[in-house]
């Protein structure tokens, strides 16, 4: 649950056009630049860290945890945005993704198909979430 809240919230920052974490090493003497997520974090065990001490003792893990996710996360972000947008752009006849899209999503790329769903709605579309079990079905069976 806490990973989707993180996703949500690098989604909606990155809506907001907040830019992601720095993959360069600052030259020696200045901070490391860090993610908005993590760069929110840390404004917040500031601030309620006088109240909260365990936000203190646990920062470092807080940041880098959160420092990761956006990475990675973004990174899934990214590619999957362009191919909704791509499957968005093509103005097909349809106002369904259908379960192999938003598998295909999933399983390639990791992105989330609730995600790709809430996406959906704001196009105007939904997803087809029984073909996309279906296809789980498939892939688990597979596995076996």
């Amino acid at each position: 649950m806490l990973r989707r809240l993180l996703r949500r919230a690098i989604r909606f920052g990155r809506k907001l056009g907040l830019e992601g974490p720095s993959r360069t090493v600052p030259p020696e003497g200045e901070p490391e630049r860090r993610g908005f997520l993590a760069h929110t974090a840390e404004v917040v065990i500031e601030t309620m860290g006088k109240d909260w001490p365990e936000l203190v003792s646990g920062r470092e893990f807080v940041l880098k945890v959160l420092q990761q996710e956006e990475e990675q996360f973004g990174e899934v972000y990214e590619t999957g945005m362009r191919i909704l947008e791509e499957r968005f752009d093509s103005h097909q006849n349809t106002d369904v993704i259908t379960g192999k899209e938003a598998f295909l999503l999933y399983d390639t790329y990791g992105f989330p198909p609730e995600l790709t769903a809430e996406i959906a709605r704001e196009h105007g579309l939904s997803v087809d979430m029984g073909g996309f079990e279906k296809e789980m079905d498939k892939q688990r069976e597979k596995g076996r």
